[in-house]
């Protein structure tokens, strides 16, 4: 047990993690076993190597979680930095004044234990150093490089420098070896290349940063302890009767945690260790970023030690499935110093997704109104646990001056001073003032009740702003539109969301040279995964649309569009032209797509447009998705190795490496529009292959109710791929785009490293027969040239020259098989001009 363990352990127990980093100031997360007034200093680093006295400070007291967990953000300013120079820190801690003395660790990151005291963050100073620096190669000190700065009048963009890192998904018992350490190689890399390669400036941690609904039996059982021995309170406060590990499932689903239904509406198994009491997401927390608070390496708890309680038939039942995640857990463990060290030496910025509450967390009206139901208690405080751990955890180090608690009327501030004084039960005042900080909804039958006001919340969405760059990172979770009814497909923003999150961000000064949007959600979805939902079973359209994303051909869809292009296209009555990126995650795949859009009426207008209506617009954006880093599967595995061969080798699909569009602001007349019917299978097609025969015709009857229904709504939108023969069109669309899938199309795919076989000769044999096969997938038939199936981790690069020939790049890093050294194996690359050769215009038929 922890408990019995505590005291022996150093003082920092996860952390440091580097956050918010510009030019005024520099933030760092940690926490802690024991209180303490912490200092951080920022040296800058002279011609020799070595560092200046401080250049930045900073001096703040942690804020209390629980008896023995107290975490800070600290905010070093009173100073400045100069970009694209390379700056060390580090953190003193001392007891608070008139406090008790313990017997945790005193001064800087690296003092050792020393007179019965443990160590700040190791024992001897040379662990702490290994824990947390690159050796000799690097920084005696963790540290960090901002990016680039400007180079002065006609110069090149500073973005040409810039070196972005992203990424989502990291399930602790995922499959495969976890992507997020490939961080740590990369950085080890560029400082033993000297000035060669430039070393990520940031990470974009884009969500699902843990799995709180499906969590390893065996991890359950840890965080269970230690939450109990960090936040010390009983268990009783947040529920008498919470279920174990393993026999949560019920319990979620009964409190309208719908994402953990099965298909036939019996609980999810998925759901059978699901966090519920705050303690254990803040636990869970501390075990995704470091090693502190696990068991030895290889002590993972077993079966028998679980579940105690249970028959040996019983155990015997859960043995398979226990030891596999058992087996993984141990593997994510043993790689978690990497992540550690990754993460103290990297500007790391984050945002929720779904998953840091629970599966489907807010995704219709109807799940909305279940959950917050002013009477279900167990629903709302679940996702005020959830949602609080992500404001400590995550949030505070997005936007510490929300937190500022010199500042008591902060929101950040209010919730801290109320978490100080908390003890975990239900209607006390002070659980009152954290559900109104973070704004946790509240609904009478149908009717929401009134929210605080809107400064008085926390907001998750923020800005980050380099020279030439400008980051918006959206919260598509609680900003939510719905449009429809109960079980229909949300809006990821509503107005005041497109209002607060994109119009209202702040605009750089000079404007930026590129925008880009962290969308936790695919904007444009991977297109295999919906094809095969078209295909086994012709849902209606609300079903198929209703994954959780954009959704495209939306007013959402149409209308982010035009917001971005609006806020990015420099001004002009007559003709902009805009281009943004946008950086997503979630779906389990890392892929890329290119879209263009054209207008000579200014393009979709929301009714509440604030820029001229008409003129010509003109837009080239990419997505870049980099997902997952631990969570790979079966059906990741197969699409990584047949991209869309197997799919699209069936021709009535069609249209999956592109799609194009045309739209107008209201629906055309029937008289404006001459479609012919789709033609039919011929009687050699239903004797050659009768079951693909009628499942073509089941596609085509879906896909013209489908059409029908885009071209009756507003806006009305025309798919060009895969029109009837014969169509014509009349009535010239208000707008056009087209969405393009990039493949990696470089010379000759990078020699993957062939890791030292190890085991007996049958091992070495499998090993080597393992790597050899996927290699000749990946250097042969493409496979991962398309679609990204295994744990990846993204890195975007920027090509933007003064004249013509500007590009994006996103290089995805994985490994062939698990073992191998992970390697930047795929490539994409997506070019911004507005005129390419490669991406016409797309033409409509009857266009003069």
């Amino acid at each position: 047990m922890l408990s019995a363990r505590l005291e022996s352990l150093p003082l920092v127990v996860c952390g440091p993690i580097l956050r918010r980093t510009d030019d005024q100031s520099v933030t760092v997360w940690v926490a802690l076993r024991k209180a303490r007034t912490v200092r951080l200093e920022v040296y800058a680093e002279t011609q020799g190597g070595g560092w200046t006295d401080t250049v930045l400070h900073g001096d703040a007291t942690t804020a209390r979680v629980g008896d023995n967990l107290h975490i800070l953000a600290i905010t070093a300013k009173s100073g400045s930095l100069s970009w694209g120079k390379r700056y060390a820190y580090n953190l003193f801690f001392a007891e608070i004044a008139g406090a008790a003395p313990d017997d945790a660790g005193v001064g800087e990151l690296f003092a050792p234990a020393y007179g019965g005291r443990t160590g700040v963050v190791a024992a001897s100073t040379q662990e702490a150093k290994a824990l947390l620096t690159y050796g000799p190669d690097g920084p005696s000190l963790p540290s960090f490089v901002l990016p680039p700065g400007p180079s002065g009048a006609g110069g090149a963009s500073p973005i040409n420098g810039l070196r972005i890192v992203h990424g989502s998904c990291r399930k602790a018992h995922g499959q495969g070896e976890d992507a997020l350490p490939i961080l740590d190689d990369m950085i080890r890399a560029s400082l033993a290349s000297g000035a060669t390669a430039p070393r990520p400036h940031m990470l974009l941690l884009t969500g699902d940063q843990i799995y709180a609904d499906d969590v390893a039996d065996a991890l359950l059982a840890l965080v269970i302890d230690a939450g109990k021995t960090l936040v010390g309170w009983p268990v009783e406060a947040e529920n008498k009767t919470l279920p174990g590990p393993g026999f949560r499932s019920d319990f979620a689903k009964a409190i309208g945690l719908s994402g953990m239904e099965g298909p036939g509406g019996e609980s999810a198994t998925t759901a059978k260790s699901h966090l519920m009491r705050f303690s254990e997401f803040a636990a869970m927390y501390l075990f995704a970023w470091s090693d502190v608070l696990w068991p030895a390496p290889n002590q993972v708890p077993t079966l028998e030690q679980v579940f105690v309680n249970l028959s040996a038939k019983q155990r015997e039942k859960r043995a398979e499935l226990f030891e596999k995640e058992r087996l993984r857990l141990q593997g994510y463990r043993a790689t978690l110093p990497k992540v550690r060290r990754a993460l103290a030496n990297t500007p790391t910025y984050m945002i929720f997704d779904d998953h840091e509450v629970t599966d489907d967390w807010n995704l219709t009206s109807g799940w909305e109104r279940k959950v917050y139901q002013r009477d279900n208690v167990g629903g709302r405080r679940h996702v005020l646990n959830g949602l609080l751990a992500y404001a400590l955890f995550q949030a505070w180090g997005n936007t510490p001056e929300q937190f500022e608690t010199k500042s008591p009327d902060t929101p950040g501030g209010k919730l801290l001073k109320a978490l100080s004084l908390w003890r975990g039960h239900p209607g006390e005042t002070h659980e009152a003032m954290i559900s109104a900080c973070l704004n946790i909804p509240v609904y009478d039958g149908r009717r929401r009740a009134a929210s605080p006001a809107y400064e008085d919340i926390l907001h998750w969405h923020y800005d980050i702003q380099t020279p030439g760059f400008q980051c918006l990172v959206l919260d598509t979770r609680t900003m939510r539109g719905f449009p429809g009814g109960p079980d229909d497909p949300p809006d990821q923003l509503d107005d005041l969301g497109f209002e607060r999150q994109i119009r209202g961000a702040r605009r750089p000064s000079p404007p930026a040279d590129m925008t880009m949007v962290v969308a936790t959600t695919n904007v444009v979805s991977e297109p295999v995964t919906e094809a095969v939902v078209e295909i086994s079973g012709m849902r209606p359209p609300v079903a198929f649309d209703r994954g959780d994303a954009w959704t495209g051909q939306t007013p959402a869809f149409e209308r982010l569009l035009v917001e971005l292009a609006y806020r990015t296209a420099p001004a002009s009555e007559t003709h902009r032209r805009a281009h943004f990126a946008i950086a997503t995650g979630d779906i389990h795949y890392g892929f890329a797509v290119r879209g263009q859009y054209w207008s000579s009426k200014g393009g979709y207008r929301p009714a509440d447009a604030p820029w001229p209506d008409g003129g010509k617009l003109e837009v080239v954006f990419a997505e870049f998705t980099s997902s997952p880093f631990h969570n790979q599967d079966f059906k990741t595995g197969a699409l990584h190795n047949y991209a869309f061969g197997s799919v699209a080798d069936v021709q009535f699909l069609g249209g999956l490496m592109n799609a194009s569009w045309i739209g107008w602001r209201k629906p055309p007349k029937r008289s404006d529009l001459d479609i012919k019917p789709d033609p039919q299978p011929s009687t050699l097609d239903w004797l050659a292959n009768p079951a693909l025969t009628k499942l073509a015709v089941e596609v085509r009857k879906y896909r013209t109710r489908r059409r029908e229904e885009l071209l009756a709504s507003t806006p009305a939108l025309l798919r060009l791929n895969g029109f009837p023969a014969g169509s014509l069109v009349s009535k010239a669309p208000d707008w056009a785009y087209r969405l393009d899938f990039i493949m990696d199309e470089t010379p000759s795919p990078m020699a993957a490293s062939i890791p030292p076989a190890t085991g007996s000769d049958k091992a070495r044999a499998r090993q080597m027969d393992a790597l050899t096969g996927a290699y000749g997938a990946y250097a042969d038939e493409a496979a991962g040239r398309i679609l990204v199936g295994r744990n990846n981790i993204g890195e975007i690069r920027f090509e933007w020259p003064a004249g013509d020939n500007k590009a994006l790049v996103q290089k995805l890093w994985w490994r062939l098989v698990d073992g191998a050294v992970a390697q930047p194996l795929t490539e994409y690359r997506v070019p911004f001009g507005f005129q390419e050769p490669a991406f016409p215009k797309p033409t409509y038929p009857g266009e003069q």
